[in-house]
């Protein structure tokens, strides 16, 4: 269920879900109003799903390859700060204790 706030007359919305079997989907939109009584609708939607196209299969330049094998910005920053986390270990153990 998604809250949509429409300030245009049409809204698009894209179905992401992937349809394998071709032929005819039915589906039903509920569209309630939370400002106004007897403005509900219901639409009853028939969508013909086609046959899957083939495709050319995606060639990948080298750099590409390279930038998609690297570690991410996230697994980055946690390897910095994973190292000097260390540092901080080792100098607390290296100063004596106070008397």
């Amino acid at each position: 269920m998604d809250k949509l706030v429409i300030r245009e007359k049409t809204h698009v919305k894209e179905i992401k879900e992937r349809m394998v079997r071709p032929g005819t989907i039915e589906l039903t939109l509920l569209l309630r109003n939370d400002s106004y009584r007897g403005f509900d609708k219901r639409v009853d939607l028939k969508i013909n799903v086609l046959k899957e196209a083939q495709r050319a299969p995606v060639e990948y330049d080298d750099e590409d390859l390279q930038a998609a094998k690297a570690p991410s910005m996230m697994q980055a920053m946690m390897e910095v700060n994973g190292e000097g986390s260390d540092d901080d270990e080792e100098s607390e153990e290296e100063t004596p204790a106070a008397q």
